[in-house]
């Protein structure tokens, strides 16, 4: 900012809105998988998660002003606002049976976990804890709910009854994100460097006990999403966006996806069936310089 007697110059930056696009996904034979926006709003639109039947997606959206919880058709179209907290809210994740969804929400200065019926009513406040708790998701069985939680001075996995209850910990040794096995044996999760964000992605009996490195890759924990016959991770790298495949059958990584962007990517997820995968997308922000007269 330059003021010059009644002038004053300043710099105006422009965020443009992280929007959902979506692409053809591993169940799809397509040589080249091309993507295309799932929605296009001036707001933010991430944290997307398909409904256990592939027909819908719940996501988060500052399209009301506030972070929201949202849910839209599997194509994009009828989005309909599910939550009106009024304060940011985030990571809507569904039950087995697709009837109910977990999320997280502050408040006040604290996160705690919700769960609301997926066709809408008053969330059900799940915590009550001076401690963050966030990032929910559900045993395949639906009788658990997983999350994080710092309450014990470092953010572990922690898993408490669905229908409300006391809560137990799972990890020791860190933990976030956590999502169960289709066998409902395990559970995988990331293991969160000083940012709280990146990390490897590591996996623990649902009844905690030895961790194990599945993937040890600084992921940033929104990037990955866990499939039956592995895991897809997004990276990026400068300009390029890679997303690649862990198969369990062989331990092996490849590259699934590479694109030359100048985009910033974030958040990933594949639909039940395998057919689509979405990402999130935010091109690069624009600046103008600005000129006010008569400034005092």
């Amino acid at each position: 900012m330059t003021i010059s007697g009644n002038r004053m110059v300043y710099q105006q930056v422009w965020q443009p809105a992280m929007n959902i696009w979506r692409m053809r996904g591993p169940g799809h034979m397509e040589t080249r998988p091309s993507a295309t926006p799932l929605m296009v709003t001036t707001r933010d639109d991430v944290s997307m998660y398909y409904s256990p039947d592939g027909k819908r997606i719940a996501f988060a959206s500052t399209r009301s002003g506030f972070c929201e919880i949202w849910i839209c058709d599997s194509d994009g179209s009828k989005p309909v606002q599910l939550t009106d907290l009024r304060r940011s809210s985030g990571t809507p994740r569904w039950s087995p049976d697709g009837k109910r969804i977990a999320f997280d929400s502050r408040p006040g200065g604290d996160s705690e976990i919700y769960v609301i019926n997926a066709d809408g009513g008053t969330p059900q406040r799940m915590t009550h804890n001076a401690s963050d708790d966030v990032v929910p998701s559900w045993s395949r069985d639906g009788r658990w709910i997983y999350f994080t939680s710092n309450r014990s001075g470092r953010r572990q996995i922690w898993k408490m009854p669905s229908e409300g209850g006391q809560a137990v910990q799972i990890t020791k040794r860190g933990g976030h994100d956590a999502v169960e096995s289709f066998d409902g044996r395990s559970v995988f999760y990331t293991q969160p460097d000083q940012t709280l964000v990146t990390g490897p992605i590591w996996k623990v009996s649902r009844e905690g006990g030895d961790e194990a490195l599945i993937l040890d890759r600084a992921l940033h924990w929104t990037n990955w999403t866990l499939r039956p016959e592995g895991i897809y991770s997004s990276t990026q790298i400068g300009r390029k966006h890679i997303i690649e495949f862990l198969s369990f059958q062989n331990g092996k990584t490849t590259s699934f996806f590479e694109e030359e962007t100048s985009d910033r990517r974030g958040h990933l997820e594949i639909s039940p069936d395998g057919q689509w995968l979405l990402y999130g997308s935010r091109p690069p922000g624009n600046s103008d310089l600005m000129l006010v007269e008569n400034f005092r």
